[in-house]
């Protein structure tokens, strides 16, 4: 009885040892991105390559990432308009990364957001318009939505009744479009 007492002790003993090194053999990255200005960028999306393991910078541009395994990593950088890195880094209890990102060559005016991500405009199968504070219509313009009058193809913008303060009804493609959708995709 007192060996099978002993036994059982033992494995406790083994388990909890290997919960704590295992746990002992993550490490902790924090660090800044930059732009080439010296300016914080927030929103850069940092990750351990071929993990599940990310985060993004805050609005200072800071990050720190918990629970990364010790040892030489590949980290990610990607933020729009700038060129993507990678850097390899051996992960210790605290390691500290500051680095800077690089304007990207391709021209910001050829990427495009869409509703489910971004993609270049040689790239996309449908139409797409662009307004810009220089386009909008001049004069006396009471609500946001008055601004883009008459400067999308197919964009309608009415509103109910003759009440200035009422609300307006937005429709992209209306009953013109072919198939009489009303919604955006």
């Amino acid at each position: 009885m007192k060996r099978n007492y002993l036994k059982k002790m033992f494995l406790l003993l083994v388990f909890f040892t290997s919960t704590f090194i295992a746990m002992a053999q993550n490490g902790s990255v924090s660090g800044q991105v930059l732009d080439e200005n010296q300016e914080a960028l927030p929103g850069v999306t940092v990750g351990v390559k071929g993990t599940n393991i990310g985060t993004s910078t805050g609005v200072d541009g800071k990050f720190t990432i918990s629970q990364v395994p010790l040892g030489p990593q590949t980290f990610t950088f990607s933020f729009i308009g700038y060129q993507d890195q990678e850097r390899r880094i051996t992960v210790t209890a605290n390691t500290q990364v500051n680095l800077q990102l690089q304007p990207s060559a391709e021209s910001l005016s050829e990427v495009v957001v869409i509703g489910y991500g971004t993609q270049q405009k040689k790239d996309l199968t449908g139409s797409i318009s662009s307004v810009t504070p220089k386009d909008f219509n001049k004069g006396v313009v009471a609500t946001p939505d008055q601004l883009l009058v008459g400067k999308v193809p197919g964009l309608s913008i009415t509103r109910s009744g003759g009440d200035p303060t009422a609300e307006s009804t937005i429709q992209l493609r209306g009953p013109s479009s072919l198939t009489a959708a009303t919604a955006p995709f």
